[in-house]
């Protein structure tokens, strides 16, 4: 089964100056297979080992004030090595920028959790929390179907706490969650309510 990772982050950029900026970056990191500036698509792939390679995939989706670009990760490596490499990636397109807001910062070895999306029933509860350096997503997320695919949702981090949504009590041992941490990365999956992670969660949202 292939495992699939996403990360996203936006650009300022129109689609075409975007790609390029992918290009670019990713050229330091491993290699370009193709790019498409007209569709907003960048092929690529990244060398895990001496015998095996990674595809990444990079979706560039224009909205009305930024481009939202999604990067989906094809291959089985572990949460830690690929965020290093990530790392990797966004230091290199934050040293062609630096003066550029991407809406992600450097997980260095522990990404935070940013943003929560409370999935489930009838239940629709988008938290953000607080986070400092100045990060904005502008607004990226609201509702349930940014990406329109699992996995691919993330949260608006505004810079300041905030609750959105509705919500009801929930009876379950287990609460289905969409997770977006400071780097970009994105989770999706069921969070057992007695678990370190959920606590830490739901000490920050208050």
């Amino acid at each position: 089964m292939n495992q699939v990772t996403v990360y996203c982050f936006v650009s300022p950029f129109p689609t075409q100056e975007t790609t390029h900026i992918i290009n670019s970056a990713f050229q330091s990191v491993g290699k370009v297979k193709i790019t498409d500036p007209v569709k907003g698509y960048v092929l690529c792939r990244y060398k895990v080992s001496a015998f095996r390679t990674i595809k990444v995939e990079f979706f560039v989706e224009r909205s009305d004030t930024v481009c939202k670009v999604r990067a989906v990760i094809h291959g089985e490596v572990i949460n830690r090595a690929r965020d290093k490499w990530w790392d990797n990636y966004l230091s290199s397109t934050f040293s062609l920028y630096p003066n550029v807001d991407f809406g992600v910062s450097l997980a260095n070895k522990h990404p935070l959790v940013c943003g929560v999306l409370f999935l489930g029933g009838e239940t629709e509860q988008v938290f953000t929390s607080y986070t400092t350096g100045g990060t904005s997503l502008t607004g990226f997320l609201v509702g349930g179907a940014l990406f329109g695919g699992t996995g691919a949702i993330v949260g608006g981090l505004s810079g300041t706490q905030h609750t959105y949504g509705k919500s009801r009590e929930q009876f379950a041992d287990t609460q289905l969650m969409r997770i977006i941490y400071n780097n970009g990365r994105i989770w999706e999956g069921r969070v057992e309510k007695n678990s370190s992670m959920y606590q830490e969660i739901m000490v920050n949202m208050h």
